[in-house]
């Protein structure tokens, strides 16, 4: 089964990798990018034991995990977010 890309990533994505590539140093990018991949993977696979649809809200899960991020940069638990 062929998936198009047009089907496989949505436009809500594509502009939240645009705005995080412009907002971070590129060794920063990198590992805040893979650790939000992970997250969102894990809290799919949390999420949607008994879901039966197959898509998976990338660019939302993606911004939880930065909304926490800045949240825990703000509140003093993380010291330098923008050079990791």
């Amino acid at each position: 089964m062929k998936i198009h890309i047009k089907e496989a990533i949505g436009l809500g994505d594509i502009l939240l990798f645009i705005a995080l590539t412009c907002t971070f140093s590129l060794v920063s990018f990198i590992t805040l990018f893979v650790s939000s991949l992970l997250f969102s993977l894990l809290l799919h696979l949390i999420s949607s034991k008994g879901n039966k649809e197959k898509t998976v809200p990338l660019a939302g899960y993606m911004s939880l995990f930065f909304a926490i991020s800045y949240i825990a940069y703000w509140s003093g638990l993380i010291t330098n977010l923008y050079s990791l």
